[in-house]
């Protein structure tokens, strides 16, 4: 029961209905939560047992719906959640082919990834437990996200924000639109 879980899918089959970004609070569960599952014989003796740990929770600001930087961290913050951050995400690395300049100063998680894009494992962000996020009907999520994350270069793309479908990550102008995430709690 040592595997990091993030809880998304359950808030985005209840919060994709309707695809509003009028929410009010959204209640955070208490976490970390420990979930343990027993498979029992016709005898009622356990066969088979699955658990995991759940310690972050991500809820969307729905499909379609896309604001610039500010908009949207104050949008985290009024639901009393907080905008994620790179890592929280990915654990992509600016390296590689999809690296270079447009991802320069970003941090991602460990293990790392070997390019600019997730690799799948557990506890190393989101999007390498979860996989593409375009997999999942319903899911309210098509594009890039924005992460609190400042890039180095200021003057020109502040931000980093996060494609859900590879976990590749780019900067970005707070000034543009594009979609949120928000977090209950971030990675440490």
């Amino acid at each position: 029961m040592n595997g990091f879980l993030w809880g998304v899918i359950v808030v985005w089959l209840k919060l994709s209905q309707t695809c509003s970004a009028t929410y009010s609070i959204i209640p955070r569960p208490s976490l970390p939560a420990t979930f343990e599952l027993v498979g029992r014989d016709s005898h009622g003796s356990a066969v088979i047992k699955y658990g995991f740990k759940l310690k972050q929770w991500f809820v969307t600001r729905g499909e379609y719906n896309y604001y610039g930087y500010f908009n949207s961290l104050s949008w985290c913050r009024s639901i009393g959640y907080q905008m994620p951050r790179v890592r929280d995400f990915t654990n992509s690395q600016c390296i590689g082919v999809m690296g270079g300049s447009g991802c320069e100063g970003s941090v991602g998680t460990t293990p790392s990834s070997s390019s600019n894009h997730y690799q799948r494992n557990i506890n190393a962000g989101f999007l390498t437990e979860w996989g593409n996020l375009l997999n999942y009907p319903g899911a309210s999520c098509t594009d890039d996200h924005w992460t609190s994350d400042a890039t180095p270069d200021s003057e020109r793309f502040d931000r980093f924000i996060v494609w859900i479908g590879t976990g590749e990550i780019y900067r970005y102008r707070s000034r543009d639109s594009s979609q949120t995430f928000c977090a209950s709690v971030l990675k440490p």
